[in-house]
């Protein structure tokens, strides 16, 4: 929010949508993206679960168009000249404009709505028969500019000095991360932790259920994975047999889920197991022709949990700095702040 326009007669407020707007068509592009590389891609190129990937991409899909419906360009418009001000919105339903008289102008304020784990604010006209008129839809943490442009728009009607008749809410304090930033970052980050716990879990399964047998190795390399534009890594490949209920079966599983990494480790692995050495090979009981020889779940997967911890806290940090900030800039100017009022809300 932004004063683009302000003359003794005229102060306009504005409120883009354009960041909202590419934000939302990021996500859905992002999404969409995704799920059709998953639904073209080869068998062969996909490596854990392809669930997860479409449930990541859904995720992404469905908040970038709930961003891309709400969001709506805004302008606040006060003319000395006309004794108005307009509330004007520009949005996917079109453009709606809305009068109130001047005189009919108590003060502007800033209205909060405030808990325990969240405190958030948006402009308000506050009418002499004690209405609150919002000047937009959403509100948020984020006071620095919304401050600045309540504090012009105060001096330009010289509405200074009626705090006295307006209902007020508590001050401005540092408070948990904004429930907005917390749904949205919780579901990504949610996803990404519960995808590294499936596949620890789905490869622990593996190693607990599977039924060890004999098998002999029949060839051992190092296979590469990806090219040298899209980052190169390596997988052991291992090729053995084995015996189940009289059936003879062939196999190429390592671990427990395919994993790729650095050349040396893949090496390193694939030594483990030389041509025409008697090794143990765990079998799936239910499909006799799926083993693998490592017996051991990788702590892998765990990283996924790991970087979701330390992202949700890095971005608490980083609200909390800002909160800090807005603090400071909304006490300096010293606007009044409104309890949110119930009949205003639209």
């Amino acid at each position: 929010m932004e004063i683009t326009e302000q003359t003794p007669d005229v102060l306009i407020v504005h409120q883009g949508a354009w960041t909202m707007r590419m934000v939302g068509a990021a996500g859905v592009i992002v999404g969409a993206g995704v799920a059709a590389l998953l639904h073209n891609a080869s068998p062969g190129a996909l490596h854990g679960s392809i669930a997860v990937g479409y449930a990541v991409s859904g995720v992404f899909f469905v908040l970038g168009s709930v961003l891309l419906a709400k969001a709506a360009d805004r302008l606040v418009a006060f003319d000395r000249a006309a004794g108005v001000v307009r509330l004007i919105t520009r949005g996917l339903r079109g453009r709606t404009v809305t009068e109130y008289p001047l005189a009919s102008v108590r003060d502007v304020a800033l209205e909060a709505k405030s808990g325990e784990h969240f405190m958030e604010y948006r402009p308000v006209l506050v009418l002499i028969d004690g209405r609150q008129i919002p000047w937009t839809s959403i509100m948020t943490s984020a006071t620095r500019g919304q401050t600045q442009c309540v504090a012009a728009a105060r001096a330009f009607g010289g509405w200074q000095g009626a705090t006295a008749a307006l209902p007020l809410a508590p001050s401005p304090r540092i408070v948990a991360v904004p429930r907005g930033a917390v749904v949205i970052a919780g579901v990504l980050l949610a996803v990404f932790a519960c995808a590294g716990l499936g596949i620890y879990g789905f490869e622990t399964y593996r190693a607990l259920m599977w039924r060890p047998v004999q098998a002999t190795v029949m060839s051992t390399a190092v296979s590469r994975v990806g090219d040298a534009e899209g980052g190169t890594s390596y997988r052991p490949a291992v090729t053995y047999w084995y015996r189940v209920g009289g059936a003879q079966y062939v196999a190429t599983g390592v671990t427990p889920i395919t994993i790729s990494a650095g050349r040396a480790w893949a090496t390193a692995l694939s030594a483990r197991f030389p041509v025409g050495a008697r090794v143990t090979a765990y079998v799936d009981p239910n499909d006799p022709g799926k083993a693998f020889l490592v017996h051991e779940a990788s702590l892998l997967p765990l990283w996924f949990v790991a970087i979701a911890a330390l992202m949700a806290a890095g971005l608490t940090l980083a609200i909390r700095q800002s909160q800090r900030r807005q603090l400071v800039a909304t006490s300096a100017l010293g606007v009044p702040i409104v309890s949110r009022s119930v009949a205003a809300l639209r």
